[in-house]
């Protein structure tokens, strides 16, 4: 994988690169949005990164579109804050899946049926504008939510995009909250109006 600073045996004839960009994300502090599926049983809740572009190094090497927000440390890693988590009821029968996305290029990526339907009508029917697509299978994280009887208000879960030392160049994550309606604390909501937040969240990449 290229590197900003390698130059083995200085063997490029050039002064030692300065002045690199720092790497540095934050988001602001948000609620989670519930949304009433499954009926009237479950409300959802999904949480999607912005995509990062981990190799920016290479934008002036295609002459592609600059997409992503750049990192320029390839050893940065996403951070979430989850905050709210010891209040009572707030974690009762509630379920979290993470998924990451990602793509090695920028590209226009073809979907499987249904055909997405592009604003661009020059491009082909079943044509997404999107850089990224799934590349993981749900993993559920509730575990690192419920911490037993000592149960902190706030956690922080931590994120090495796919590859970890040598990244895909395009990297999306993504949360899922699932959580059974009759569980939430008084008073119960009443699908589909949405409901309190329970937990509010925040992120850093760096």
């Amino acid at each position: 994988m290229a590197d900003l600073y390698a130059n083995p045996n200085l063997t490029d004839p050039m002064p030692v690169p300065s002045g690199m960009p720092s790497t540095l994300w934050t988001s602001e502090m948000q609620d989670l949005l519930w949304v009433a599926a499954g009926g009237a049983l479950t409300y959802t809740s999904t949480i999607r990164t912005p995509v990062f572009d981990l190799r920016p190094d290479l934008r002036s090497a295609i002459g592609g579109p600059k997409f992503g927000i750049p990192i320029w440390n390839k050893s940065a890693r996403l951070y979430m804050q989850f905050h709210g988590l010891a209040t009572p009821d707030v974690l009762d029968t509630m379920i979290v899946q993470s998924q990451e996305f990602s793509n090695i290029k920028f590209a226009r990526m073809h979907q499987a049926p249904p055909a997405v339907i592009p604003v661009d009508p020059g491009v082909p029917p079943g044509t997404a504008l999107n850089t990224v697509v799934r590349v993981t299978a749900p993993v559920e994280v509730t575990s690192e939510f419920m911490l037993g009887v000592n149960q902190p208000t706030s956690i922080v879960l931590v994120f090495a995009p796919l590859g970890e030392g040598a990244p895909a160049r395009y990297w999306a994550a993504s949360l899922t909250f699932t959580k059974n309606v009759n569980s939430w604390p008084a008073p119960l909501p009443v699908p589909p109006a949405t409901p309190l937040p329970l937990i509010n969240w925040e992120a850093a990449y760096y």
